[in-house]
């Protein structure tokens, strides 16, 4: 072969590498921007731009209320329309919320047979870690558990699985966090970043990760539109879970789950930084839809703040 026909052939293998390396990045690309279609009737995006001159806006039922939150709001997700906002665009840490965002893209990825063992290297280093090193779980089991139980540990397994199954079928689409900060970009959740897939504060204790009242209601409908099957566990008190050698046991986060009626999906959120958070998508009649979501609030006042915004949610729809 002469030296022109082997100049030839190698740039033709380069092209070849190159044109297979687009085509792994696009399906990741794909898999992250392509919801289900109803998703879009239910999260459809509000035009902002009347409520930011003022953003303590409310209905008259809501002119009495007093939380300890820093940002707040009560969206309407089948009218579309905003009830109550409190600072509603202002990005504020989100602290176990993150585990959404998480749940979604590791779902989005991943079967839900996918079989995922935890190693020292894949666990947290949080000191509440509970995930016993060589156990196997399924990626449904291990999704729902940390949903359920906001487990560090579990979402930063979950996150290394992530990030050696990407690594291995192309190293250009990036890290776990990086497909969460392009999940958040190509659903328009813009108000949002990610540094890790826990919510933890950063070692200097300042906040990881951001985002506003307004983008979390959304990622939420979006994720029980989405994956219903998944997030609707997050409703219940209490779950068992069974890996291939140990049983664990998840204790919700939400203290108040029993005194919201026909609760359809529920994330708490705690760090010294961010305060107390929580997001909620309830059924106050069976043709309507609420998601309410409470930022910066205290440990305990989240809770308080979140049966406030309820009840009076519930007495402006009586009327």
């Amino acid at each position: 072969m002469s030296v022109p026909q082997k100049i030839i052939l190698v740039l033709c293998l380069m092209i070849l590498f190159l044109l297979l390396g687009l085509v792994l990045f696009e399906k990741y690309d794909l898999q992250l921007q392509q919801p289900p279609e109803p998703l879009m009737a239910t999260v459809a995006k509000v035009d902002t731009t009347a409520t930011k001159v003022t953003e303590h806006n409310f209905i008259s039922a809501y002119q009495n209320i007093n939380l300890e939150s820093k940002s707040a709001l009560v969206y309407d997700l089948t009218d579309q329309r905003i009830l109550y906002q409190l600072y509603p665009y202002t990005a504020r840490p989100l602290a176990s919320l993150t585990k959404i965002a998480t749940a979604l893209v590791g779902r989005t990825i991943l079967p839900q047979t996918e079989s995922i063992t935890i190693t020292d290297a894949s666990r947290s280093t949080d000191r509440d870690a509970v995930l016993k090193t060589g156990d196997t779980w399924l990626m449904r089991d291990l999704t729902e558990y940390f949903l359920v139980s906001s487990s560090n540990d579990g979402a930063q397994v979950l996150c290394s699985h992530i990030n050696e199954v990407v690594q291995q079928e192309n190293p250009r689409a990036g890290d776990c966090v990086a497909l969460l900060n392009h999940y958040a970009q190509n659903q328009g959740l813009l108000s949002m970043h990610f540094v890790n897939p826990t919510g933890l504060d950063n070692l200097d204790t300042s906040a990881s990760n951001y985002g506003s009242a307004y983008d979390v209601a959304r990622l939420l409908a979006l994720a029980y539109t989405s994956y219903p099957d998944l997030f609707s566990i997050t409703a219940q008190p209490q779950v068992s879970f069974q890996a291939k050698n140990f049983t664990y046991t998840a204790v919700n986060t939400d203290k108040i789950l029993s005194q919201i009626p026909r609760l359809l999906v529920s994330k708490t959120g705690y760090t010294d930084t961010a305060g107390g958070n929580l997001a909620i998508i309830y059924s106050p009649t069976i043709d309507k839809k609420i998601a309410i979501v409470i930022l910066g609030s205290s440990q305990d006042g989240r809770f308080s703040d979140m049966l406030a915004l309820v009840n009076h949610t519930d007495a402006y729809l009586q009327d």
